[in-house]
């Protein structure tokens, strides 16, 4: 067995495991860095489509029942585009979340820029991931009395300026290990809403397939967690800090075809605090999620 990094095991910094929950720290290991030290710059496209069991975003089950998610991005000198989401297949009949075929369950819009540094070739030691990243809820109502004065802040005043780090020890052995922080603040006005995560992320790679995993706290401030919880009374939660620990892996197998991949994901996410006001909104405060898909990655 060696561990490496990869050149694209998943979207990489662009996408999402097939499997995943969305995390504030993005654990997808990147593709096509600009190489600081070195040269790089390489131009390449990533695309991804997959069935999820459910689509649960930053601790939230937006859709209860089977989803098509996917995406497409690529990458130049660092610089990366991604348009990502999901469509509801099955049926969930929860008050808020109340989805049903074709119902466009999530969109995500994202813009960065990665650098990286190399301690040897193609073994990161240093990744930076600078990004901008718009999301919806296309099917979530606007107003509803569930919801403070009226109005839902998360179905479309969600716009993350934000700051992903990873660090691999330089140890022989070790490649293909890193660990990472991240944080992000809502730049929509009157949302002021502050987000982040601490965890590590894993590349294994076996003779044929690929293997990566990930460990995510995520945490936020007060109005953060009062807008993933208890959307209907901002004003009574005090609480901030630790929100959600997710925990996921993915296997990635190379199809006959060439270019083309075929991916097995789950996933478990975990509420640490607020679980009651969780359950109050009719969520699940653990959730479990289960993948597959097929990835695209033309030029390889």
């Amino acid at each position: 067995m060696n561990l490496r990094l990869a050149s694209g095991i998943a979207l990489a910094a662009l996408a999402t495991p097939v499997a995943a929950v969305e995390s504030a720290l993005d654990p997808s290991f990147s593709f096509a860095p600009l190489v600081l030290n070195g040269s790089g710059g390489d131009a390449e496209i990533r695309a991804d489509l997959g069935i999820k069991s459910k689509y649960v975003d930053q601790g939230i089950t937006l859709s209860n029942d089977v989803v098509l998610a996917g995406g497409i991005g690529g990458r130049i000198w660092g610089f990366g585009a991604l348009v990502s989401g999901g469509i509801a297949l099955g049926e969930d009949s929860r008050d808020l979340w109340d989805t049903s075929f074709p119902d466009t369950i999530a969109v995500n819009v994202k813009l960065d820029w990665l650098g990286q540094v190399q301690w040897a070739d193609d073994i990161p030691l240093l990744t930076i991931n600078p990004y901008f990243e718009y999301v919806s809820y296309p099917v979530q109502p606007s107003n509803s009395p569930a919801f403070d004065n009226g109005e839902n802040d998360l179905k479309d005043r969600q716009r993350w300026l934000g700051l992903d780090l990873w660090f691999a020890p330089p140890i022989a052995g070790w490649e293909g290990i890193e660990f990472g922080g991240g944080m992000a603040y809502n730049t929509a006005v009157g949302v002021p809403m502050f987000r982040g995560g601490l965890g590590g992320r894993q590349l294994f790679a076996f003779e044929g397939f690929e293997l990566n995993a990930y460990q995510i706290a995520n945490f936020g401030n007060r109005r953060y967690h009062q807008e993933l919880v208890d959307p209907a009374n901002l004003e009574d939660s005090h609480t901030q800090g630790l929100t959600t620990v997710a925990l996921g892996a993915e296997l990635l197998l190379p199809l006959p075809v060439k270019e083309w991949y075929i991916t097995f994901g789950a996933s478990a996410n975990v509420w640490a605090a607020d679980r009651d006001e969780v359950k109050d909104l009719g969520q699940n405060a653990s959730e479990y999620v289960l993948g597959f898909g097929v990835e695209w990655h033309p030029g390889e």
